[in-house]
């Protein structure tokens, strides 16, 4: 059986968001792809580093253990569209666009997974009379 995409559909390809969290700097991390948002099977710390940057987040604070998030399994996805990110060793992208996309083929069904990656990201900290942009479909946006 394919993976099955979320129902929401999404126009930014390599926008991210979190969703499920107990509050808006933590969640599972989706990944626009194809017009569909998609979680991560597979995440390690350099790429969950650059999706906490991207997202305007001041840094990756870790993963979230599956009874940190709400995640209902089947109901809305059976997994992620595509296979994995790589990022430089230190995480020094900007995006995780800016790194390697590992996808499925075209005849393929996607990757299967049980619990998807989540992700907490600490809070940007801010100076006096500082701005930032927030809700953005993708970054310099919002």
């Amino acid at each position: 059986r394919c993976v099955q995409a979320s129902d929401s559909s999404c126009s930014s390809n390599g926008a991210l968001r979190l969703v499920g969290g107990q509050s808006s700097h933590e969640g599972v991390l989706e990944y626009c792809y194809n017009g569909k948002w998609s979680p991560f099977c597979y995440l390690d710390d350099e790429e969950a580093s650059v999706a906490c940057k991207q997202m305007g987040y001041s840094q990756y604070a870790g993963f979230l253990s599956p009874d940190e998030y709400i995640w209902e399994i089947n109901t809305t996805y059976t997994g992620s569209l595509f296979n994995y990110f790589s990022c430089s060793t230190y995480g020094t992208e900007n995006s995780l666009s800016s790194c390697t996309l590992y996808s499925t083929s075209s005849s393929s069904c996607g990757v299967s997974c049980t619990h998807p990656h989540a992700i907490k990201c600490y809070e940007p900290s801010c100076i006096d009379g500082q701005a930032r942009l927030v809700n953005g479909s993708i970054a310099q946006t919002g």
